[in-house]
């Protein structure tokens, strides 16, 4: 085992979350809005949080923005 830090990105738990989220704020006419920043935009990240309810996607970084537009289905 490596003794660098990692993060183990679950996909499945990222959905679920997306989907209690979308639920909770449509209550209130909110639409919710995936941000990838914490994960630079990785595309399975954004897919998972759009198959959860996400009406988009954001970051801060102009090239993950690219990423995602170019990996996703439209």
């Amino acid at each position: 085992m490596s003794d660098f830090p990692r993060i183990c990105i679950q996909l499945e738990k990222i959905k679920k979350n997306t989907e209690t989220i979308v639920t909770i704020a449509k209550r209130s006419g909110i639409e919710i809005v995936g941000v990838t920043k914490a994960t630079c935009g990785d595309p399975q990240v954004g897919q998972a949080m759009m198959e959860g309810g996400a009406v988009g996607l954001a970051d801060s970084r102009m090239s993950n923005i690219k990423r995602l537009k170019t990996s996703l289905p439209q």
